[in-house]
Formats: C-alpha cells, sequence, structure tokens
C-alpha cells in the first residue's frame, strides 16, 4: 500500500511538472514583451524593456531610453552569440523569448512598471494592483518551489525533445531524491555539481 501511494504521489508530481514546463515559455515571454519585432531604428517601451533586460545581465552599458541605437544593436549581438541564437541584432520570438527566460527578476531594473506612454521616467507612473496569487494544487511533500524547480531543470534539460524525454528528466530527479546517495531535497538535487548540464550552463554563463 505504501508503494502504492509513492507511486501516485510521483505521477502527481511528474504531470504537475509537465503542465509547467508546456506554458513556462508562452508565459514567460507574453510578460516580458508585444509582438513587435525590434531592430536599428526601433523606439518605445518594449526596446525599454529590451535595454533594460540586456542591461541586468551586463551586455548593455548604455543609456535606457527606447531608442534601438548602435549600442543596443551590439549588445543584442553579443547576447545572441552567447546564448546560440541567430546573431542578426534583431529582437524576434526566439531572440526575446531567451532573454526573458534569462532575466526573470530583470521586470523593473529600468525603475518602474511599464505604462502605456512607452517613456521610461517622467510624469506620474500608473501602478497596476498586485495580482492575487493563483491557487496551485502540489502533490503532498512537495512546495511551489519545488514544482518550479523541477519544470526549469527539465525544460533546461529536454527543450525540444518528445514528451517523454522531458518526462524522463523528471523521473531521474525524483528517483535521486529518494536515492541515500543523492541530496534528499529537490534543490539539493538540482543543484548538485555536475547533476545537470542546464544548471552548470547557467552557472557558467
Amino acid at each position: 500500500m505504501k508503494n502504492y501511494r509513492s507511486i501516485l504521489k510521483v505521477m502527481a508530481a511528474l504531470a504537475l511538472i509537465m503542465s509547467f514546463v508546456q506554458f513556462s515559455e508562452v508565459d514567460q515571454r507574453a510578460e516580458a514583451f508585444t509582438s513587435q519585432v525590434l531592430q536599428q531604428g526601433s523606439v518605445g517601451e518594449d526596446v525599454i524593456e529590451l535595454q533594460s533586460r540586456l542591461k541586468h545581465i551586463g551586455f548593455y552599458n548604455g543609456k535606457i531610453d527606447g531608442v534601438f541605437g548602435w549600442g543596443t544593436y551590439w549588445a543584442l549581438r553579443n547576447f545572441q552569440y552567447e546564448f546560440g541564437l541567430k546573431i542578426d541584432g534583431i529582437a524576434g520570438w526566439q531572440t526575446k523569448l531567451k532573454l526573458a527566460k534569462a532575466t526573470p527578476n530583470a521586470k523593473i531594473a529600468w525603475g518602474g512598471e511599464k505604462t502605456g506612454g512607452g517613456t521610461a521616467s517622467g510624469g506620474t507612473q500608473n501602478k497596476t494592483a498586485p495580482k492575487p496569487a493563483a491557487a496551485t494544487n502540489t502533490p503532498n511533500g512537495f512546495s511551489q518551489n519545488d514544482i518550479q524547480l523541477m519544470a526549469n531543470a527539465v525544460y533546461g534539460e529536454a527543450r525540444g525533445e518528445p514528451y517523454t524525454g522531458q518526462v524522463a528528466v523528471a523521473a531521474v530527479i525524483l528517483n535521486r531524491l529518494d536515492s541515500a546517495t543523492f541530496p534528499n531535497t529537490i534543490s539539493g538535487v538540482i543543484f548538485e555539481p555536475r547533476a545537470f548540464t542546464a544548471v552548470l550552463m547557467a552557472k557558467s554563463g
């Protein structure tokens, strides 16, 4: 009976992890930018978002002014090179998605929330009320943070792989959690030295 409950727990965790993996890519991109393709000469709030995120991770050192000039162009090309993207100095879908994932905490790096006016300073900014936390069901023994960590690890290790490949990565994490030779926490398993390629790349990048 105990083994049966353990199997159900693992299956529930896998299902929740895969749901996070499935929607996290779309959600992260939707929060970061509009659908506008950014290139030299572009202006506006999306360029402010681009500059602030590039600056947040050390690629851009210029003024965050919402004007896509040469400084922004070369910063973007360097980012594309470092992250294995097509090097064209144009912020399209893939580049903006990768930048959003690389800078999850850079939303207010330029000093404020997004506004409808397209400027980063001056005037009174309209502040939006914080969204209420969404209710989530997590399997017993796993916190919301545990599930998010596993989802990120699965995405980093198996993005582009079929569903079975992604499930296999999640299963490895859960199996290690139950093994006496590995740490007994989700974060301990994921961040164990040399355990996962994506974690190594994130630390060295």
